[in-house]
């Protein structure tokens, strides 16, 4: 039962039991031009056009799956639907605001909900969301359009309406202040409960919240990094690095874009050793925004700065100069073919996506994100998305994030089995005939290495202290890693092609 349970985890790599998940489900479109499913399920993308869906996408988008990945609900930030693609009970006039009245209409910040699982209790499901309330913001050098000031949680109980959920309690403000864009959550060192950030937009301050069995605790307040005015398009977190990248962009010309990178402690929720990576490959006098995603291995960094792809190495001593240009777009087609870099989200299938936006038809991917430089194989506008869409791409935090094993807050005593917590990382991902691995907590001495596919059976099972593995005779899909060095239980997937 436990392996069975694991592997339906479609090999995320970090596992806690009773815990909602990555859904291998995205619903993306535009809204009554149609939407699209992105269909997870086999291992590889399957976008198929979507009817009877009637959310309408404009930058904000979360999904969060069951226990076995399939999808159990998603929001565009001012309404919830189910898996039929209907709103749940009460789940209608989310963030509500007088400068947004028309709650047909998805809300327009990135990053700007975000489903969290109820700790404590596996029949509620906590979601955070921003409302438009500011028109500008006071930028020191200028003004930046439309910003949130306050921060919303509402809360879902699944058993109701016949098993279809409904909202329990809504728009519940536990943040009033001038905010920027972009919530951050991360689950806690203890494996159970979860930290929930967001920015100041005058001040370099940051607000957290602690999510336990006992409810929402906080503000707490943490002054560290650079002024973010206007807040961070996304926000980041990389498991094996234990950083955070926040990609930061000043929308006045020139236009000048950065990514503030933070250590970040899951047991205290404080952020540590700030440093700021400038990018100045962007293209001269644009006014297009930018952002970021961490390889699903946690080592590479990603920018997306429309005409160009940037990749940087988070276990570099100099980050900034680790800087690779990955791919460039000569020139941009700003109809409906456009094809440039923009909101990326990294999928289940070990592949970062990246959209455009504005009703574009065409998707842009990173086929192998943890591999160096070019051989991470980039695809500008290579996928056809029949339907369109905006930059809709739901944000999905680290669901099977494990505990800290060894920490401090690593206390909890609830969970029965020894599930895996350690990241491994496994690259080519995906792979045709050889794997190899890397982790950065590996020891020289031996350690067991097993093979899963996602219907739980074992097909290698090797004693051994050599990191490359032969997997030639393995048939295409998807599979779990297993590795056990000692106590120490690691985890990895990975795509067979």
């Amino acid at each position: 039962m436990k392996k069975y349970y694991l592997l339906l985890l479609l090999c995320l790599g970090y596992v806690t039991l009773h815990a909602q998940h990555t859904p291998v489900q995205w619903v993306v479109g535009i809204g009554p031009a149609g939407h699209n499913m992105f269909d997870f399920t086999t291992g590889t993308l399957n976008i198929q056009p979507l009817t009877g869906a009637t959310a309408h996408f404009t930058e904000t988008s979360a999904a969060i799956g069951n226990t076995d990945s399939s999808l159990l609900y998603y929001s565009n930030g001012v309404a919830i639907y189910n898996s039929n693609h209907v709103k749940i009970q009460n789940g209608d006039s989310l963030s509500p605001s007088p400068l947004w009245p028309d709650l047909n209409h998805g809300l327009r910040f990135y990053q700007a909900a975000v489903f969290i699982p109820y700790p404590g209790d596996s029949n509620k499901i906590y979601i955070f969301h921003y409302s438009l309330d500011s028109l500008y913001f006071p930028c020191a050098n200028g003004t930046f359009d439309g910003g949130p000031d306050k921060l919303y949680y509402s809360v879902i109980d699944k058993t109701l309406n016949n098993g279809h959920g409904a909202v329990i309690a809504k728009n519940n403000v536990i943040q009033n202040t001038l905010l920027g864009h972009g919530i951050f959550t991360v689950k806690h060192g203890n494996g159970r409960d979860w930290w929930v950030v967001v920015r100041d937009v005058t001040q370099p301050v940051f607000y957290r919240f602690l999510i336990s069995p006992t409810g929402i605790a906080g503000p707490f307040t943490q002054t560290i990094g650079p002024v973010a005015c206007g807040g961070f398009n996304s926000m980041r977190y990389s498991a094996l690095t234990n950083k955070m990248a926040c990609f930061r962009v000043f929308y006045n010309y020139p236009n000048v874009r950065f990514i503030d990178i933070y250590d970040f402690d899951r047991c205290t929720g404080l952020y540590a050793n700030p440093q700021t990576v400038t990018i100045t490959h962007y293209m001269p006098g644009a006014i297009f925004s930018g952002f970021c995603e961490v390889a699903p291995g946690g080592r590479y960094l990603y920018a997306a700065i429309y005409d160009k792809l940037l990749q940087y190495d988070l276990t570099a001593a100099n980050i900034q100069a680790s800087a690779v240009v990955v791919d460039t777009i000569d020139s941009i087609n700003f109809g409906i073919n456009r094809h440039a870099y923009a909101h990326m989200q990294a999928a289940p299938d070990g592949k970062i996506y990246s959209v455009s936006g504005s009703a574009s038809i065409l998707m842009s991917v990173i086929n192998n994100p943890d591999s160096a430089g070019k051989a991470c194989n980039p695809a500008a506008g290579s996928i056809n998305i029949p339907n369109g869409m905006n930059s809709d791409l739901p944000y999905i935090p680290l669901y099977e994030l494990g505990s800290l094993p060894g920490s401090a807050c690593d206390t909890l005593t609830a969970i029965a089995e020894p599930l895996p917590k350690n990241k491994l990382l496994v690259y080519p991902n995906p792979a045709s005939n050889q794997l190899t691995i890397d982790n950065l907590q590996l020891t020289n001495k031996p350690f067991t290495v097993t093979i899963y596919d996602v219907l739980g059976k074992a097909h290698l099972i090797q004693n051994t202290n050599s990191s490359t593995f032969d997997i030639s005779t393995l048939t295409p899909g998807l599979y779990v890693l297993h590795l056990q060095q000692g106590d120490t239980i690691y985890t990895g997937r990975f795509v067979k092609e």
